[in-house]
């Protein structure tokens, strides 16, 4: 997505039983986008951690739960307010941080476009 992303780092956000591998949140935060995979239990205390390595609390977030799936849903908040834990996700969920997030509006329509004529409802 040139122009707003140029870096992205993909982490684990549920770390292996046993202890270790926890991810470094500051080592990552520098990235324009942050995609965290397994984290929505964990989706406050990973806020917390990015903001206090220096993300915006203003910044966007989107969770995409189930993805590809027909009840696909994609919420999208603040990083502040997920930090504050006002943010309700269910498992399986994918957590992108960044200004990425900002166009997933504009793309829904098109998105959606797309699985219809997949699924041999919709012809453009």
């Amino acid at each position: 997505l040139r122009g707003i992303s140029s870096c992205f780092a993909v982490v684990t956000g549920h770390p292996a039983s046993g202890g270790g591998g926890e991810v470094d949140m500051k080592k990552v935060a520098g990235a324009d986008t942050v995609v965290v995979l397994m984290g929505v239990k964990r989706r406050a205390d990973i806020a917390r951690e990015l903001i206090a390595a220096g993300r915006s609390a203003d910044e966007p977030v989107a969770f995409v739960e189930r993805g590809t799936m027909k009840d696909q849903r994609v919420v999208v908040a603040k990083l502040g307010d997920v930090a504050e834990g006002r943010v309700e996700v269910s498992p399986p969920a994918v957590m992108v941080v960044g200004e990425v997030v900002r166009i997933h509006e504009k793309l829904r329509g098109v998105l959606e476009n797309l699985r219809l004529s997949r699924e041999g409802i919709y012809h453009a």
